[in-house]
Order: C-alpha cells, then structure tokens, then sequence
C-alpha cells in the first residue's frame, strides 16, 4: 500500500475520531490534544494531517454532506416523472434518512451554531440548505407543469418543509424521550399531502 493511500486512510480515521468527539462534546468543547487522546498519537503527528482543529472540524462536515443522506433521497427521486410518486417518495426515503441517521442531522445542528464565527462552515451549510430547497422548488415546479398543484399553493412550500424537518429533529435533540419522532415524521408527511391533494 502506498504511503498516499495510508495517509488518506489516516486522515479519514482522524475525521471519524472527531465527529465521534464532536458528537460527544459538542463543537467548543473538542480540542487538538482531545483529538489526539482518541487517535493515540501526539497533537505534532496531528498537525501532520491537518494544519489545525478549524481545518479538521471544517472538513468533519464536509465528509458528512458527501456521504449524507440526501443523496439517497436524491438518487432515489430523481428518476421518478409522476409528481405524486416523487413526492410521497421524497417524504418517505427522508423520513428514513432521519430515523437511521439521526446523528448526522444533530451534527448539522451542532455546526449551525458555528456559522456567526466561521465564514467557511457558513458557505458550507448554506450551499447544502439551498441545494435541499431546490430540489423541493423542482419537484414542485413539475406538479405545476402537470396540472397538480398552483404555483400559489407551491410558493413557499420548500422553506416550509425544511422549517418542519428542522423543528422535529430540534425537538427530538433536546428531549428524546419527549417526542415519538417516527410518529410525528409520519403525521408531518400526512399533513404534507393533505395540503398537496395526494393521495396515497
């Protein structure tokens, strides 16, 4: 095996060994030497990999929207032509996503507390936000076309969405005992295409 290839191996091990921190302690609470502690290596073989802990927390994220759920959930809907179908699958494979993959949406959470005091995860949550809602914004633009749905009844509809995914894993981060979230995911999609006429 080449050194480049144990390297990457290396880094990838050390961002891993960081989301499990983050995920721990949240993001202030993380440090080089904390890092290191869970590699097994001094904070100077660290700094080897990664020129500092923003670069390693940056690229954290960045690791964590390339392997994200939604990509399942676009893969999984962008095939499909029918508006009803592509919705009801759109809800159903992020429900999924949410239910098995919970810790990837606290990781979110935990980095949108960061975007007042770094410019770099901003532009990063923000480009993975719009890029959600514009998904939505077309999918909504074929009900249009195809006569299910009014641009008025579109309008606004995809910040709606989000604003309501948002709130169930918000509640969900902060009293886990307190909400059903496979329930309430599930009355979200059925308020959803109440809303939209679809029936399933």
């Amino acid at each position: 095996m080449s050194k480049h290839i144990i390297e990457e191996i290396r880094k990838g091990q050390i961002l891993e060994a960081t989301k499990k921190l983050i995920l721990q302690k949240g993001y202030s609470n993380v440090s080089i030497k904390d890092i290191a502690v869970e590699m097994d290596m001094s904070p100077g073989i660290l700094y080897h990999y990664f020129e500092s802990k923003e670069v390693i927390f940056f690229e954290v994220l960045k690791q964590s929207f390339f392997s994200a759920p939604y990509r399942k959930v676009m893969e999984t809907v962008t095939p499909l032509q029918n508006f009803p179908e592509k919705m009801i699958a759109y809800i159903d494979t992020v429900n999924e996503s949410i239910l098995e993959d919970i810790e990837f949406y606290i990781l979110v959470v935990i980095y949108m507390s960061q975007v007042a005091y770094s410019p770099e995860i901003a532009e990063l949550l923000q480009r993975f936000i719009r890029n959600l809602r514009l998904f939505v914004e077309e999918m909504l633009e074929l009900a249009v076309e195809q006569g299910f749905i009014t641009k008025a009844t579109a309008q606004n509809l995809p910040e709606l969405m989000m604003s309501m995914y948002m709130g169930l894993v918000l509640q969900y981060i902060a009293d886990p005992e307190g909400i059903d979230l496979k329930q309430a995911l599930s009355l979200q999609k059925q308020v959803i295409l109440r809303y939209l006429q679809i029936e399933e």
